[in-house]
């Protein structure tokens, strides 16, 4: 089995760009694991990546934001040496960030008015990739 990173990236002027890897995500199903599913909104011009069944279904019942794919597969629960898998929400420019480095994590915390959503799942740390 083979893993693979998940990489964060920011709008900047409708612009994205690469960041860094936030975590490891499976390139096939294993036991214990969800999808990690990219959804993306055409009217907003922003995707959010999520994996947590109650954000699947408010991404789905929202009506902006359609299914791309699957990115990859994340734990549901916690294992050993796995970090939760975060989804923030910045309601002033309707954005969503998912995150689970600590680079990542202190950034969103940063932001006045980014709000802490749920987990999304459980991933290794990217020096684990």
């Amino acid at each position: 089995m083979r893993d693979r990173g998940m990489q964060a990236s920011t709008s900047q002027h409708k612009r994205y760009r690469y960041l860094r890897v936030e975590g490891c995500v499976f390139d096939r199903k294993v036991k214990g694991a969800i999808p990690l599913v990219l959804y993306w909104s055409n009217k907003r011009k922003d995707n959010v990546t999520v994996a947590n069944s109650r954000s699947r279904q408010e991404q789905e019942n929202a009506g902006s934001y359609k299914y791309v794919r699957v990115e990859g597969y994340v734990y549901k629960n916690k294992r050993p040496g796995t970090v939760p898998l975060w989804l923030y929400w910045y309601g002033k420019r309707s954005d969503n960030a998912t995150v689970a480095s600590n680079k990542g994590i202190v950034d969103q915390k940063k932001t006045k008015g980014m709000q802490r959503v749920r987990v999304e799942g459980y991933v290794y740390p990217a020096s684990r990739c």
